[in-house]
């Protein structure tokens, strides 16, 4: 497990400094390199930006070919280099692989991990970078004994959907229980808490645990935290959900002010972040 002593780090690249986390244990010495034999070009993909399943065929998808249509007519590519290391210590090297996704004025890029299991590489769905047209850039993704390290720029909110983005941000990533979690500089979300977007404050009914993706499963940031208040994006405290059932199923990214300046990023459930 990660030391969590560093949780409460903003997560912008410019201020995050005066912590040192000890990091996941150091991963046994790796024993299988066969995942780098793999030919992620020739492989079925999720495509995460479009929530369709696409196959590959010599590094691209073939709308007319799929069994089901990809989304919008669009098109798939593996994007490169390809980067190794054993991010979950069972001792086989793991994969980092960019997936794009472009159709009319839309484009798209996803980085996965594939994990080597039982002889055979595996999909993580869930990403642990992504980026488009109006949602900043991904400029690097490379390995780290036992993690992934991306470096990207977020869009400010002054920036154009046409600019790359303002922000940067650098982050490592292992997998925990079969997650992707943020290990440096914080433990938290892959998904950047971003100031400049989180900036409706409200005062939850209740305790609050935080957890790495939108899901019960997934592994809890830290012990349960009862802030005095916390702060989401406003697109969460319109009218946005129409029905208490849509509002009970959903889940928001939450950054919880801990005091000294210091932060939590996390995803909570809605009703108990945003009383009814």
């Amino acid at each position: 497990m990660p030391s969590l002593r560093c949780l409460g780090l903003p997560v912008l690249a410019v201020v995050l400094a005066g912590c040192s986390d000890s990091g996941p244990p150091t991963p046994p010495p790796v024993t299988s390199t066969e995942i780098r034999n793999f030919d992620f070009g020739a492989a079925e993909w999720f495509d995460v930006t479009n929530s369709v399943t696409v196959k590959l065929v010599g590094g691209m998808s073939h709308p007319e070919a799929q069994m089901a249509p990809t989304a919008f007519g669009m098109v798939n590519r593996v994007l490169g280099p390809v980067v190794y290391t054993d991010v979950d210590a069972d001792g086989d090297e793991d994969a980092a692989v960019g997936l794009t996704a472009e159709g009319g004025q839309t484009f798209n890029t996803a980085w996965h991990i594939w994990l080597w299991q039982d002889g055979r590489a595996v999909q993580l769905r869930q990403p642990i970078a992504l980026a488009d047209r109006c949602q900043g850039e991904i400029e690097s993704v490379t390995a780290k004994p036992g993690a992934f390290s991306v470096t990207a720029v977020l869009r400010d909110e002054g920036d154009s959907c046409s600019a790359s983005g303002s922000l940067p941000v650098s982050y490592e990533v292992s997998v925990q229980d079969g997650w992707p979690v943020r290990i440096r500089p914080e433990f938290g979300p892959v998904e950047t808490c971003n100031p400049r977007e989180q900036t409706a404050q409200v005062v939850p009914p209740g305790e609050l645990q935080l957890r790495t993706w939108p899901d019960e499963k997934s592994p809890a940031v830290g012990e349960p935290i009862e802030p005095a208040s916390v702060f989401v994006d406003e697109v969460y405290v319109g009218r946005y959900f129409r029905t208490r059932e849509d509002r009970d199923k959903q889940w928001v990214l939450v950054s919880a002010p801990l005091g000294e300046g210091r932060r939590v990023c996390g995803w909570a459930r809605y009703p108990d972040v945003i009383p009814g």
